[in-house]
């Protein structure tokens, strides 16, 4: 007997074809329409001939405006030719004229309206009555529930709290905890690695990469040390690798969570961005890389504004590529993303926190790497890997790579690694603030009750 777990991922992998099979239902139904008898006003009902047994009817009045689209074009059609004689006959006009119309709701059901509109026998072009078909077409999404925030917000305590009340699994949207090694300096939460033992037909790469997790306080964490600080890893590949990761997830029967920082990063997953990959201009790059920091920045925000609000402006790397990209495609690198179809059912929760506290909470992190050993960390990475490396560009690296050139005091680049954590919270609460699909919540209560609403949607 299948799972329960197996018969979701089946379901959301018909998903794709549910917008043809309703299409094709559409016309199935309007087709049948065009032979039945003189229908009594109202809405109709999908007789079980006519609706398939995963098509859900709904007769409840917040459907109907939804459907009006459908008999607008149809009544519009129908006047049209009332006024234009049919061949043969000018004196006959349509008695009966059906429309369907196909939506995707919020929820990631399809929403199918099928219009019909009938004369009256005296042909009364005022006698004209209207009936509404509408359901809803389940598609099943597969369930994501995404938890982001500013820095210090408290997200890492609040996915592990719900991944243990709901039985889910973490999967990391910070772009630093990628990399090995710098574990301090990125807040990597505490914990175990453990290799999940896998089966006959798993790949060595499947052995040795992807089932690798941290394990924290019993629950399972994904997306942290996978490459090294030297080693390139996009968003692209962040992408690729939670997809998979979930796939795995769900068909252990868990609820994958997606809990992190990175605005872009979470914004690909939830939004199935479609990244195309702007190849580097080696002429292009190197006149940049020799230009200061800060005549990039004033060019990257003349040219995309909104891109420039939310990049973090002390890191020449990232703005030498968004600068790159923009110039090479002539588009601003914060408008070159496509949405791709819908994958999964989200629900995002933000955290809120006062800024006086949220400022607080930061300055106190900072206290607290430094007393772990965040300079003997930076310290050593430095001497394997160099501070120019993208990765030790990071907030907390660079600014102790400064002390430890001898550009400046330890307590000043302590100060400029609390000034600098402030301003990325700024920037991500910026970015997330955009977003009218995410929930804020001051308390974890709160999410508590929203994700018990959502799961039983």
């Amino acid at each position: 007997m299948p799972t329960a777990s197996g018969e979701r991922e089946q379901q959301g992998a018909r998903s794709k074809d549910h917008l043809v099979q309703a299409s094709v239902h559409a016309t199935g139904v309007v087709a049948s329409l065009a032979h039945a008898p003189r229908l009594a006003p109202g809405v109709l009902r999908l007789q079980p001939r006519l609706a398939p047994s995963h098509l859900a009817h709904h007769s409840a009045r917040d459907l109907r405006p939804a459907a009006h689209g459908a008999c607008a074009r149809t009544l519009g059609f129908l006047q049209t030719s009332s006024r234009t004689p049919t061949q043969g006959n000018p004196r006959q006009h349509p008695a009966m004229v059906a429309r369907s119309q196909i939506s995707l709701t919020p929820q990631g059901s399809l929403f199918v309206s099928i219009c019909v509109i009938q004369r009256s026998p005296q042909d009364d072009e005022e006698s004209l009555d209207e009936h509404l078909i509408y359901f809803l077409l389940s598609m099943n999404l597969p369930k994501l529930l995404v938890i982001v925030g500013p820095t210090a917000s408290g997200k890492t305590g609040l996915g592990i709290r719900i991944a243990k009340e709901f039985g889910g699994e973490v999967i990391s949207a910070d772009s630093r905890q990628v990399y090995r090694g710098m574990n301090i300096g990125t807040a990597k939460p505490e914990g175990s690695q453990v290799r999940r033992v896998s089966g006959s037909q798993e790949s060595i790469h499947q052995l040795f990469e992807r089932e690798v997790h941290l394990e924290v306080d019993g629950v399972r964490h994904w997306g942290i040390d996978l490459v090294k600080p030297n080693e390139d890893y996009s968003v692209a590949d962040f992408k690729k690798y939670t997809e998979q990761k979930m796939k795995e997830i769900h068909k252990q029967g868990a609820l994958p969570i997606l809990v992190g920082g990175t605005g872009l990063w979470v914004r690909a997953v939830v939004d199935n961005l479609l990244l195309t990959e702007t190849a580097s201009d080696p002429v292009l790059r190197a006149e940049l890389d020799a230009r200061h920091i800060d005549d990039l920045f004033a060019e990257y925000k003349r040219l995309d504004p909104l891109g420039a609000e939310t990049i973090d402006r002390e890191n020449k790397r990232r703005v030498v590529r968004a600068l790159e990209v923009t110039r090479l495609t002539g588009k601003p690198f914060s408008q070159q993303l496509t949405q791709g179809p819908q994958k999964y059912d989200v629900l995002e929760i933000g955290l809120r926190v006062e800024r006086e506290e949220l400022y607080q909470r930061i300055d106190e992190r900072v206290e607290g790497m430094v007393a772990a050993g965040l300079v003997n960390e930076v310290r050593r990475l430095r001497d394997q890997y160099g501070c120019e490396t993208e990765s030790m560009t990071s907030i907390g690296y660079r600014q102790i790579c400064r002390f430890l050139a001898g550009k400046q005091p330890l307590a000043d680049a302590i100060e400029d690694v609390k000034r600098d954590t402030r301003h990325y919270a700024k920037r991500q609460m910026t970015w997330f603030k955009r977003d009218e699909r995410i929930k804020w919540i001051l308390q974890p209560e709160e999410a508590i009750l929203l994700i018990e609403e959502w799961r039983n949607s």
